[in-house]
């Protein structure tokens, strides 16, 4: 079903009379009491420390006039809600009633929700009626950045998806002392006002939503962009206009009266550390190059099939490794998966020339990038194959080679992706250019020549 122009004005107008009608009852009966001490706490700088403070306002008691709906108001037969009722049902909307309840729920979650000459609830009816015409869900995820600086807000990836810092309202509704907030450690975390917030929105209609994977190809993109660490918090998925379904993941909802749920928070939300050195910081010139790259990644990201994909995921892997050990087989793999294309032989000398060949196609220093590369790789192999005699001769420590297989896994990705090769074809068309520098001597093949008669360690 889709609505022509004159039954969705209508049916906005029945809607907007809908919701003036409860904003009577609820001034005619509740008074005062609409409104409701919030208390909540998060985490501000003072001078050079940090420390948390509870503040406290008035609002709107959302969750007591939903009560006071579904308990009285929605059996007392208000001509405003039958009327919306009849239309909804003429138009073969289904579950009507959780359409009406959302449209209560989101409306009340307004700044002010009893002025009704703002452009916020025209804004609301307009996602209302989009929401009946097309019979969709409405799903917005969020997710805090802690450790996350940018030099400007926000960052639009694409519509429905951005990165920006925590707005006033957003650390009054994520530290309200009501709800306890808590990871799957028991521990307790406070909103801080320096958090990053991630929002997705996804619009189902007969399609899956792809929330983790959206999340994972975020994080990638933000990976390859720029090492440094940060930590991801779940702070839950919120339907709109058609409530009342169950999330798996640890998902918790608060219960209306009436037996209705609304999904607000992940209790059990997900922690990840990206990236293991320093702060993560991106500048402006990062920010529109992580906007423009962005289409191509998440085509990347949900594609079972494309060879950049896999080296991707073993940059954002290894970030997670608590071992330095696992990190640098991570990185190794998916080197090897941009270097050995076609390669059936000296692995480790193909591996070190391709990929310094790569590395010095600007910067030069090509015998450096070589000899990184060659030790990188024998530490590989003496992780893998657990050799005392091959550790015994290793120059490169794992904290180093850690850092020298993330950096040189970005860079080598990014060599691919910005050099003509982001198609799924693109392994095998870049490894033979790859080749043909080599051939042509523009490679660091005269300088590493020794090496490939060297005896493998």
């Amino acid at each position: 079903m889709s609505l022509d122009m004159e039954p969705r004005q209508e049916l906005k107008k029945l809607a907007l009379d809908f919701l003036k009608a409860i904003a009577k009852k609820a001034t005619d009966e509740l008074g005062t009491d609409k409104r409701r001490i919030q208390q909540s706490i998060w985490t501000i700088k003072t001078g050079s420390t940090f420390s948390s403070r509870v503040f406290k306002r008035e609002i709107v008691d959302h969750a007591g006039i939903l009560e006071e709906y579904q308990s009285k108001w929605s059996h007392e037969n208000l001509f405003e809600e039958q009327k919306l009722k009849e239309f909804l049902s003429a138009h073969k909307v289904p579950i009507d009633e959780r359409v009406r309840y959302s449209l209560l729920q989101n409306w009340l979650q307004l700044p002010d929700p009893f002025k009704f000459d703002v452009p916020a609830i025209a804004n609301l009816l307009d996602e209302f009626a989009n929401a009946v015409s097309d019979k969709i869900i409405i799903l917005k995820s969020c997710y805090a950045i802690e450790g996350l600086i940018i030099d400007s807000s926000p960052i639009l990836l694409e519509e429905g998806i951005n990165i920006h810092n925590i707005a006033e309202n957003e650390l009054w509704d994520f530290g309200e002392i009501y709800f306890c907030h808590r990871t799957y450690l028991d521990l307790q975390y406070l909103p801080d006002d320096s958090w990053k917030i991630l929002e997705i929105q996804r619009i189902k209609q007969d399609q899956p939503i792809h929330r983790e994977s959206t999340l994972n190809a975020i994080l990638t993109a933000l990976r390859l962009e720029s090492s440094g660490s940060f930590r991801v918090i779940d702070l839950g998925t919120e339907f709109n206009y058609f409530g009342g379904f169950a999330l798996p993941g640890g998902i918790s909802s608060l219960r209306m009266a009436g037996g209705e749920y609304r999904t607000f928070r992940a209790s059990n939300q997900v922690q990840m550390i990206s990236g293991r050195f320093g702060t993560y910081t991106l500048n402006n010139d990062g920010i529109q190059h992580l906007q423009e790259s962005w289409p191509d990644i998440h085509k990347i990201m949900e594609s079972d099939t494309h060879y950049l994909r896999m080296p991707a995921q073993r940059l954002i892997e290894g970030g997670f490794r608590d071992r330095p050990e696992d990190a640098i087989i991570d990185y190794a793999v998916g080197l090897e998966r941009l270097l050995l294309w076609g390669v059936e032989d000296e692995l480790s000398y193909r591996f070190a020339l391709r990929g310094a060949t790569v590395l010095g196609w600007k910067m030069g220093r090509a015998q450096s990038f070589y000899n990184n590369l060659k030790e990188f790789y024998n530490l590989r192999s003496s992780i893998v194959h657990g050799s005392m005699r091959r550790k015994s001769r290793l120059k490169l420590n794992y904290e180093d080679a850690r850092s020298i297989g993330e950096d040189y896994l970005r860079k080598i990705w990014w060599w691919f992706f910005e050099n003509g090769f982001k198609e799924e074809d693109g392994l095998a068309r870049g490894a033979t250019e790859i080749e043909v520098r080599i051939l042509r001597g523009l490679g660091p093949e005269e300088s590493c020549r020794g090496s490939r008669y060297e005896q493998e360690i």
